[in-house]
């Protein structure tokens, strides 16, 4: 499996982070991370491609949000550009 890569980072000071949340996007074809856990709500909005976590395939345009302490696995077998969002 391979290593999500980040590709952009968009500024903490953004109006959208206000201090509180910090925002990225990530893609890469073949790329996962094993089971892991956040210490704040994770929001995910699959922008291009297909999305995976233990539980379905997100496509395009597919949102989920996970709760602190949740232990994902997460991935892509295509290659995905997701919005990820992290908030207290």
């Amino acid at each position: 499996m391979g290593v999500w890569r980040q590709r952009r980072f968009l500024a903490e000071a953004s109006p959208l982070a206000a201090g509180r949340a910090r925002t990225e996007i990530f893609y890469e074809g073949d790329a996962g991370a094993q089971s892991h856990a956040h210490d704040q709500t994770e929001q995910i909005f699959v922008v291009v491609g297909t999305f995976y976590d233990q539980t379905r395939t997100y496509q395009a345009g597919d949102y989920v949000s996970r709760e602190p302490g949740t232990n994902p696995i997460a991935g892509s077998t295509t290659g995905a550009t997701v919005l990820v969002v992290y908030t207290p």
